[in-house]
């Protein structure tokens, strides 16, 4: 790597470290894997622990709430068939550590597991 990588690749660290990028995607995130009860179509999103749950009433217990919503776009082969851009409510309920969900609920979707999802993104010729 010449020097002027290196100086590249320095500035793009610090600005990462600026804007509070740690680089892990380990413990501090809980993904989430849905599918949408209208279309069908899976749906992923990303939950930031550190950042996103919310104090719930109790104080002992956090919340996050996240819409999800798809491409708008269900494929089957080549040619399009639904045209669905319906959001996914889900609601999770975190243990006082953030590391255990103690409920979780969909509205207008379901929640599957990443097995199902990727299951599902393979045969709906969907790419992320």
């Amino acid at each position: 790597m010449c020097a002027r990588e290196k100086a590249r690749v320095g500035i793009l660290d610090s600005l990462r470290k600026a804007l509070g990028d740690t680089g892990s995607s380990g413990d501090d995130v809980y993904w989430i894997y849905a599918r949408c009860r209208r279309c069908g179509e899976p749906l992923l999103g990303r939950v930031d622990l550190r950042n996103e749950p919310s104090l719930a009433d109790d104080g002992e217990t956090w919340i996050v709430r996240k819409g999800l919503i798809g491409s708008g776009e269900q494929r089957t082969g080549t040619a399009s068939v639904v045209r669905c851009y319906q959001t996914v409510e889900v609601t999770l309920t975190f243990d006082a550590a953030k590391q255990h969900v103690l409920t979780s609920e969909a509205a207008r979707g379901e929640l599957i597991s990443k097995e199902q999802y990727e299951k599902l993104k393979g045969e709906s010729g969907i790419h992320a």
